[in-house]
């Protein structure tokens, strides 16, 4: 089960992600999954915080816009 995650938001100097996950594999709804990087020099991507929710959406729309608010709650948190 593969995550499909939207391009890297800047975000208080954070780059973040937002994707949903497929409930099942054939499953009609989605779980949010979000992410934290930073690029290290020489362009290498490093994830800081992998955010994943159990609650379940009707729509990949619902579940990757709740990934990001928690991505953007999890650096809020950390500063």
């Amino acid at each position: 089960m593969g995550a499909i995650v939207s391009d890297l938001l800047d975000y208080k100097n954070s780059l973040i992600s937002g994707g949903e996950l497929n409930t099942w594999p054939k499953g009609t709804t989605w779980r949010a999954f979000g992410r934290v990087v930073r690029i290290a020099p020489g362009g290498q991507t490093v994830v800081l915080q992998r955010l994943e929710d159990e609650r379940q959406f009707d729509s990949r729309d619902e579940a990757e816009a709740h990934a990001i608010e928690l991505a953007k709650q999890w650096v809020d948190a950390q500063s």
